[in-house]
């Protein structure tokens, strides 16, 4: 989420400006950028909530500290009439002098006179409906319940309490600043109650300071050595960084032309874990270069926070960059400290390095079998056998673009399903879990270095089979990468599989918000391999291979429900959950044509023609499920009026009549086309509706022509699940109680 982070300036703009600051114990640096995302949409959506104008919100989040400005409020809300949506109006009686009980109760609960109520059309048909007023009220007379919400519906996963009527937050409130201007705004939040005063850095002693208005306030931060604005911070942080590499480069610390890799969410963690900073250079004996990469940047970046040093041709430096937190120490006091605990790390990480390659991967899995997956369902090494099998049935849905066999294919998983997990019984991954499966692809490398020097096919096979070991983890995490190998998304399909299958069967599927298990990320990282791989699976398919692995518990139907909600979810990430739900047209359809049916609705949202099209899908599915849905061949003899005649023809003439008319169609994702041809039938349909009667008496010409309408439907319904796009195109049914927010 994009806004703008740059500090107010203490100008008289700030009389009409309201603050919130919310002063607490040390914030997880890691957890910031969330905060501020989620502060930034939760201020937005309150002012719009309460009416206060759509003027600039800006949000901060430091370690000790979160603000929240509103700038540009009115003195009082902003007047505002709302329509709301009440029954059906064939329950309204005859309005107003012989109301139904529904009509009734409406005006009732909505505090409005019968004769104030009117009739709405919308797509769905009509409806009782109501303009009415909502109440204004001071913008200080709001404040304090919009503040309070905002901290109140923050969404911490680690909130606690902190004693007695403290809490629950992340940590330990220690203030809580609100102004209006120069006025105090009174919330009580967290078993703390706001008022006027703020404190300074821990820098300048952590001091209690009198804020007299919200421009007072802004003129303290600029004064005080404390960035706020993390745009700012990050680039006063590169700025040092570079200047600090520049210097030692010179003085021959550094080689010529040496450069830091610049690492944004490195950056943005650094820049929350310190107030005041200073850059300073590092090094580490140069044998560890030996080391693999990925090793060398965990120790560094991962568990450190430093910064990697390269020189001109790209090759790693024996060197860093770190961030100090307070520039008034001894730089070489500083500088030793960090240099002892990467060099005390890079030795731990050698010394199981050399130690591991000892021993083969397939040494190494036997010793999984103490390792259980989860109770009753086997051991990791049970895992990694029941592999074998899954990872073929996975290759023959693929499509294979690397030009090797399936045989080749086959054989290559044949080599690396048993030992893909071994890396698990390593030292060196058991000292550093982030990196399972990299480590294992190293490692495999190792073993056939003899192969791999000869620059064959074979030395080929071997590294895509170590990258498929390394890449079975991904995606790791919602927004990371997936597998870029076909052998390396297979043999992740099948791990990820397997796991959330076993959790089913051993009872441990995710219930409500409880997930321990990450049963659900395992989901989602499958569907989108599979989704974004092209294979030809259904969720069905999925839930039915799940019969016979790890035991005879059937589980069908949980998994069904599952991958369906998993699949939701992923595609809820990038559009509206009532569009998705309607691009879900069947369980039993390859997932890989549902998000092609997903792509497609939303280019034809903002199309003129979709109310049409789907008001004509209403008509038609409302007549059919009436008159009974029995598919039948259409009788062509049998249409006898010229309209249905017309309508006929036109079906005809577009290739739409017979066995695979709109199927072939839809199989192959021609959606497009489709939508093109139904909107040709819109015309002839209408036509139809005002010229023929679609129930006659005559029960062979009413069967007729009810196939005939059958025909088209089974063409609009191949877009989607239109019903659902109705409800996108229904003006909002919310009504409003007499809250201030309205």
């Amino acid at each position: 989420m994009m806004f703008d982070d740059s500090f107010p300036k203490p100008t008289h703009a700030l009389d009409h400006a309201a603050l919130f600051e919310v002063g607490c114990e040390e914030l997880p640096a890691g957890l910031l950028p969330g905060i501020r995302e989620a502060l930034f949409a939760g201020a937005k959506n309150l002012r719009k909530e309460f009416r206060l104008g759509d003027g600039d919100v800006r949000v901060y989040a430091t370690p000790q500290r979160l603000i929240v400005f509103l700038l540009d409020l009115p003195e009082r809300q902003e007047a505002r009439v709302e329509r709301v949506m009440g029954p059906p109006a064939r329950l309204a009686g005859t309005l107003p002098d012989h109301p139904s009980p529904q009509a009734a109760g409406f005006a009732k609960n909505q505090s409005v006179s019968l004769s104030s109520l009117f009739f709405l059309e919308t797509p769905k048909g009509s409806y009782l409906a109501v303009d009415r007023s909502l109440p204004v009220f001071s913008t200080k007379e709001v404040l304090p319940e919009l503040f309070s919400r905002l901290l109140k519906e923050l969404p911490l996963s680690r909130s606690m309490r902190w004693g007695e009527g403290a809490g629950p937050f992340l940590r330990p409130i220690l203030w809580i600043l609100a102004l209006f201007g120069e006025d105090v705004v009174p919330v009580g939040v967290c078993g703390q109650n706001s008022g006027n005063q703020t404190r300074t850095p821990r820098s300048m002693g952590f001091l209690e300071q009198t804020v007299h208005h919200v421009s007072h306030y802004a003129g303290l931060i600029s004064d005080w050595p404390l960035t706020v604005d993390t745009g700012l911070k990050k680039k006063m942080i590169c700025q040092e960084i570079d200047t600090t590499v520049r210097m030692e480069s010179d003085s021959g610390l550094l080689p010529h032309g040496a450069v830091w890799v610049y690492d944004e969410e490195l950056l943005v963690e650094v820049a929350d874990l310190v107030e005041q900073f200073r850059a300073v250079v590092g090094t580490f004996p140069s044998g560890f270069l030996e080391l693999p990469q990925e090793l060398i940047q965990t120790v560094l970046r991962v568990h450190q926070r430093y910064f990697i040093l390269k020189d001109k041709s790209g090759n790693t430096l024996p060197n860093f960059v770190c961030v100090a937190g307070n520039p008034r120490a001894n730089l070489h006091v500083i500088r030793s400290g960090y240099e002892k605990v990467v060099r005390a790390r890079l030795e731990d990480a050698q010394y199981y390095f050399d130690r591991d390659r000892k021993r083969s991967l397939s040494d190494f899995s036997r010793d999984l079998s103490g390792l259980n997956l989860f109770p009753g369902s086997g051991t990791y090494l049970d895992h990694a056998r029941a592999t074998r099998d899954l990872s073929d049935w996975f290759l023959d849905h693929v499509i294979d673009e690397t030009g090797l066999s399936r045989a080749d294919l086959s054989r290559m998983l044949g080599r690396i399903s048993p030992v893909y997990k071994a890396d698990l019984a390593t030292g060196l991954v058991r000292e550093f879990t982030e990196l399972q499966g990299v480590i294992g692809g190293h490692y495999w490398k190792w073993e056939n270095r003899d192969l791999i020097v000869k620059q064959d096919s074979e030395s080929e096979k071997i590294l895509l089979e170590a990258r498929a070991i390394a890449e079975h983890y991904h995606p790791r995490f919602s927004g990371d990468s997936l597998p870029e190998s076909l052998l390396g998304r297979i043999l992740a399909a099948s791990d990820k599989y397997l796991y959330l299958v076993a959790a089913f069967k051993a009872g441990l599927s995710p219930s409500g918000s409880e997930d321990p298990y990450a049963v659900r990320r395992a989901g989602t990282g499958l569907i989108a391999i599979v989704a974004d791989s092209g294979w030809s699976l259904s969720v069905n398919d999925l839930a039915l291979r799940s019969a016979g692995v790890f035991g005879e518990n059937d589980c069908y139907l949980p998994l069904l429900n599952f991958f369906l909600e998993r699949l939701e979810n992923l595609l809820g990430k990038d559009a509206p959950i009532l569009l998705v739900r309607a691009a879900l047209v069947s369980p039993s359809e390859p997932i890989a044509l549902s998000c092609r049916r997903l792509s497609f609705q939303k280019t034809i949202l903002s199309d003129p023609s979709l109310p049409v099209l789907v008001t004509l899908y209403s008509r038609i599915a409302n007549i059919l499920d009436k008159g009974g849905r029995q598919p039948q061949d259409i009788r062509p003899e049998l249409l006898v009026e010229p309209a249905e005649t017309f309508l006929w023809d036109q079906v005809v003439s577009l290739g739409l009549s017979g066995q695979g008319g709109w199927s072939l169609l839809g199989e192959a994702g021609e959606f497009d086309e489709i939508w093109r041809r139904s909107l040709l039938l819109v015309d002839p349909v209408t036509k139809f509706f005002e010229s023929v009667l679609v129930n006659a008496p005559e029960e062979t010409l009413r069967a007729n022509r009810l196939a005939l309408l059958g025909t088209i439907l089974s063409g609009l319904e191949i877009l989607g699940k239109l019903s659902f796009l109705t409800q996108l195109l229904l003006p909002s049914q919310e009504g409003a109680g007499e809250s201030k927010s309205g």
